[in-house]
């Protein structure tokens, strides 16, 4: 469904957490991501970019509808080295009376928060997608 080149394909699999909960889970073995392997950033990108897709799974699924990033209060990052295990980006939908709205966590297997986002919000495309392209998407919404 995403666009996104190889370095880009975060999200491994993302499965409910109950009531308008979602955990996505970050592929393994990415690619670089940058074209410099000595280049580094405080905080990778693709946790960011794992939250976004898997509160965009949940917006498939419920609106039938594919969003892009539109803004996010605050981004808070705890702590960027790993305790191991796979990442996970466990996130939260908020239907308020200013619209729908995300917020996030990124931890590691040893529970280790690495990168929380709060009021992360999108822009839906215009379009609804086919019920056999959003369908998958619905099982995932409680």
């Amino acid at each position: 469904m995403y666009f996104h080149g190889p370095a880009y394909r975060v999200l491994d699999r993302v499965e409910s957490a109950g009531s308008h909960r979602v955990i996505g889970c970050m592929t393994a073995n990415l690619p670089l991501d940058t074209t410099n392997p000595s280049h580094s950033s405080l905080v990778g990108p693709r946790l960011i970019e794992l939250c976004f897709q898997t509160a965009g799974v949940w917006e498939i699924g419920k609106t039938g509808q594919l969003a892009l990033p539109a803004g996010v209060d605050h981004i808070i990052v705890r702590d960027p080295s790993s305790s191991g295990g796979p990442l996970v980006a466990e996130v939260t939908a908020e239907e308020g009376s200013e619209g729908l709205s995300f917020s996030a966590r990124v931890r590691d297997g040893a529970g280790k928060v690495h990168v929380e986002l709060l009021g992360y919000r999108t822009s839906r495309m215009p379009n609804t997608l086919p019920e056999d392209e959003a369908g998958p998407f619905r099982k995932v919404v409680v």
